[in-house]
């Protein structure tokens, strides 16, 4: 496993004690995840006002942060219950890949954005969450995270370059970003499946 992955043991160490506040108070490990979902829609949103004033951008990174906050702290929710339901978890799922369509998608709004880009970065980012997901289900193994881009490092990179398109012609920065995902996420693709078959 590479990426921002390997931090996500730390992560959670750290947000122990919120997840034990979040728990007391009753707060469903689907209220998280759909939380998540909502920054990222922000991030999104953000990207797409940029249109009108740059200074969206700096929303960005912010609710990228905060959607991998939610990710992780609806997984340590879902283990402190009892039982873990189904529903839940193709919840998460569903909102993860939602999530990341909504962050790419709207790129596709800012002029010189090449939309040839944004439909590769998107299907290549969705492709190498979707392998994972089948190589579990299919093996009963643990989802495998290795490669280049997972989900933590699409928001980092994502959330990176808006800082940057900040001082530097949006388009080109973005242009960037949707080059670095494709790229990566074909890298988690490909490393994901021939982990499999080497399995």
């Amino acid at each position: 496993m590479i990426g921002l992955y390997t931090l996500k043991p730390r992560l959670q160490h750290r947000l122990e004690p919120l997840a034990r506040f979040l728990h007391g108070r009753r707060v469903t490990p689907d209220a998280v995840t759909t939380a998540g979902l909502v920054f990222a829609g922000l991030s999104g949103g953000a990207i797409w006002a940029s249109a009108h004033s740059r200074l969206w951008l700096t929303l960005v990174p912010t609710a990228g942060a905060l959607r991998i906050l939610a990710n992780a702290l609806d997984g340590m929710l879902a283990r402190r219950r009892a039982s873990t339901k189904a529903a839940g978890e193709v919840w998460n799922e569903m909102a993860d890949r939602f999530g990341d369509l909504l962050m790419i998608v709207p790129m596709a709004t800012v002029d010189g954005v090449l939309s040839v880009l944004v439909f590769g970065a998107t299907i290549a980012s969705l492709l190498s969450s979707h392998v994972a997901v089948a190589v579990r289900a299919a093996t009963g193994c643990p989802r495998p995270r290795n490669g280049w881009m997972g989900k933590p490092d699409r928001v980092a990179v994502v959330g990176v370059g808006a800082l940057v398109a900040l001082v530097a012609p949006v388009s080109v920065v973005l242009n960037s970003v949707l080059v670095v995902v494709g790229v990566g996420s074909i890298h988690s693709l490909c490393s994901r499946w021939i982990s499999q078959q080497a399995a």
